[in-house]
């Protein structure tokens, strides 16, 4: 029983999460996205292939209008030391 309960709700999760989403759209509520990259040894042109992947999966997945990015920080570190002062302009047109 358990387990046909389990398989039913992992079948419909992005179902109810996107009346969800929806529903907070309605309610004039703007959905932001998140994506962070761990220090890496990525060229730059991977680096960007990798973050517009994610950024592409939050707004297919999340339906998020925006997406705040930090393309190098762990996780532990404060969210207000991931601000870019000097951002790639490339990143700001993804």
């Amino acid at each position: 029983m358990f387990v046909v309960f389990l398989a039913q709700n992992i079948g419909n999760y992005q179902g109810r999460f996107e009346m969800f989403i929806k529903g907070l759209k309605k309610d004039d509520f703007e959905v932001f996205g998140y994506a962070r990259k761990s220090p890496h040894n990525l060229t730059c042109e991977s680096l960007k292939k990798n973050l517009q992947n994610m950024i592409d999966c939050l707004r297919h997945r999340s339906l998020v209008e925006s997406v705040y990015v930090s393309p190098n920080s762990l996780a532990k570190s404060l969210i207000s030391s991931r601000d870019m002062s000097n951002t790639d302009e490339e990143l700001t047109k993804m």
